[in-house]
């Protein structure tokens, strides 16, 4: 292989839905999390009356999530940080095989998230893009149809 070619990995830890957030211990994501705000990498933000933390880290293009480099905890690669934050926000269960963790907020780096299936996931899209969460005038509510969870975003 050429010298600063990079090759995949098969790791059957990374195909698995979560891949290697899910092989981490509730104690390796307390501690990613620590070090993220030590960084003052998740700051907060204001939702209506709700308080959500943001990331700082940078993505790779419109569309990608921040990641975050793990070999403080023992981990050799990358981690999408929603992914560890998810399961730090939910007793640190593991992401569920099928699901995928939607951003609830129209801003990705908003960390207002959700496990739920690639359709939805992809539903919540055109909500964000279309500004669907916002209330227009003259509307009683906002048209975005997740009304169990629905999106929400800056005004």
């Amino acid at each position: 292989m050429e010298e600063g070619v990079k090759q995949k990995t098969n790791s059957p830890v990374k195909k698995e839905a979560g891949g290697v957030v899910n092989a981490m211990t509730s104690e390796q994501i307390d501690e990613m999390i620590s070090l993220m705000r030590k960084k003052k990498k998740l700051i907060p933000v204001q939702r209506g009356q709700n308080t959500y933390e943001k990331s700082l880290y940078k993505t790779t293009g419109q569309g990608k999530h921040g990641q975050v480099d793990c070999t403080a905890v023992g981990h050799s690669s990358k981690v999408l940080v929603h992914h560890i934050y998810w399961r730090y926000k939910n007793q640190y269960n593991r992401v569920p095989s099928g699901l995928h963790i939607s951003h609830l907020d129209a801003e990705s780096e908003v960390l207002n998230l959700l496990a739920e299936d690639a359709s939805v996931n992809e539903s919540r899209k055109y909500c964000h893009l279309f500004g669907w969460y916002k209330v227009k005038p003259n509307e009683a509510r906002a048209r975005c149809p997740h009304w169990e969870n629905p999106c929400t975003g800056p005004p």
